[in-house]
Parts: structure tokens; sequence; C-alpha cells
């Protein structure tokens, strides 16, 4: 089956391998695929341990491109969760190609 839209948060860091999910994914051209991932440099040690993978953003967008998107959006949020954690996150919208 083919799909319009796919949308993931907070999974593609859990793939052994992202590139080839992206590749191997039934999305029709002109299609979207949407993901959100924490990036690098905020993640915790005990948060990094769960992850096979971090990406700072220029890489997290060049993993869509590579895997044949068109990224259309890019959004970068913030999070405070307590007095000691931060967390910024990126969601990453790409048109397959």
């Amino acid at each position: 089956s083919e799909f319009d839209i796919v949308s993931a948060s907070e999974f593609l860091e859990h793939c052994f391998d992202p590139l080839k999910w992206l590749m191997d994914m039934k999305l029709k051209k002109g299609c979207f695929f949407i993901a959100e991932t924490p990036l690098e440099q905020w993640i915790s040690p005990t948060i990094a341990n769960e992850h096979i993978w971090t990406w700072r953003e220029e890489d997290f967008v060049r993993l869509f491109e590579e895997a044949g998107f068109k990224v259309v959006g890019v959004n970068k949020q913030y999070f405070a969760q307590n007095t000691t954690t931060e967390l910024n996150y990126i969601t990453v919208v790409g048109e397959k190609c």
C-alpha cells in the first residue's frame, strides 16, 4: 500500500537504519512525511542511552534529502520539562520526490 502522509514523532532515533527506513517507505511522489526528534545537544545522558541516533539540525534535514525528500518545512521547539531538564526538538516536513 501507498500512503499520502506519514507522521512519526520520536521514532527515527530508535531505528537501526533510519535512512533505509525512509527510503523503503511506500509514499507516493508528492506526498509528505513529518518527523520529530530531539536535537543532539539537548539530550540528557539518560535519554541518550535509549537512542541509537542523535542529530544536529542540519544532519536531520540532510537525512531527509538523502532519502529522496524535498524538505518543505523545518520547525524547532523548546521545552523546559522541569528546572533541570530542557529539550529542543526539530520537526521536518519532507515531500517525496
